[in-house]
């Protein structure tokens, strides 16, 4: 079995960037061996695994749960609950993927 690593593609970062384009300026900044996702100065997601993952609280958590996503494991063991990966669908509307988007970035904001 293939060792699961954090980068990921450039073509796929490029992607998300574009999609989110209505967000305002949105930017990916390499970092760990994948990347940070920020709108303006706030980070509010990240690209890891070639999988997106946003901020999320107490609110928005349930949300990503109910879909059967989980949140991002930087390592083995290691969990970081306040960023869940996007669930597959959202990815079949853009108007879906920038909702969901938006609420992470008011999430990040008040964090």
């Amino acid at each position: 079995m293939a060792k699961k690593t954090k980068k990921a593609t450039s073509a796929f970062v490029t992607e998300v960037v574009a999609l989110l384009a209505e967000l305002g300026e949105v930017r990916a900044k390499a970092m760990f061996g994948g990347y940070g996702l920020y709108c303006g100065p706030t980070f509010f997601g990240l690209v890891a695994y070639d999988r997106l993952y946003f901020k999320v609280d107490d609110d928005s958590r349930g949300e990503f749960a109910e879909r059967g996503t989980e949140p991002f494991s930087p390592s083995p063991g290691k969990v970081m609950k306040s960023y869940y990966e996007v669930p597959r669908g959202v990815f079949e509307s853009d108007e879906e993927l920038v909702r969901w988007a938006r609420r992470a970035v008011a999430v990040a904001e008040v964090s």
